[in-house]
């Protein structure tokens, strides 16, 4: 799998377009490792209490593998939960472009690897 060279340009529409050939989730900016079971789990039951608690709405609940796109930074993000309102965003099927509500479960990080460190703000890194 290539990734983006550093110092060229990468929209965040040349990263939807890349991505979607893609095999392997990357984020846009900054990628983090794999989550643990037990990040999912709290993923996942904080998704399900949302969605119960949305019935009746005009809001949805997502995770894990819905794109965020912050059109302003250029950049797609894969929050752990996210909730929208946003008619547009239930007929979206790549990513979501306004959100209600963003939810990142934060773990633990091993230290970043030298290729982490040196890559550029701008780059697609393995999630």
């Amino acid at each position: 799998m290539a990734l983006p060279q550093p110092g060229t340009p990468f929209t965040a529409e040349d990263y939807l377009q890349w991505k979607a050939e893609q095999p392997d989730k990357h984020e846009f900016v900054r990628g983090e490792g794999g989550a643990s079971r037990r990040h999912v789990t709290i993923s996942l039951n904080l998704a399900a209490a949302l969605d119960d608690a949305l019935e009746g709405s005009p809001c949805c609940a997502y995770m894990a593998d819905m794109k965020i796109q912050a059109a302003e930074d250029e950049a797609c993000f894969y929050p752990g939960v996210l909730v929208t309102c946003d008619p547009a965003d239930h007929r979206a099927e790549q990513f979501m472009r306004a959100p209600s509500l963003i939810v990142e479960l934060l773990s633990p990080l091993p230290p970043p690897t030298t290729a982490a460190r040196s890559s550029p703000p701008t780059a697609a890194l393995p999630r």
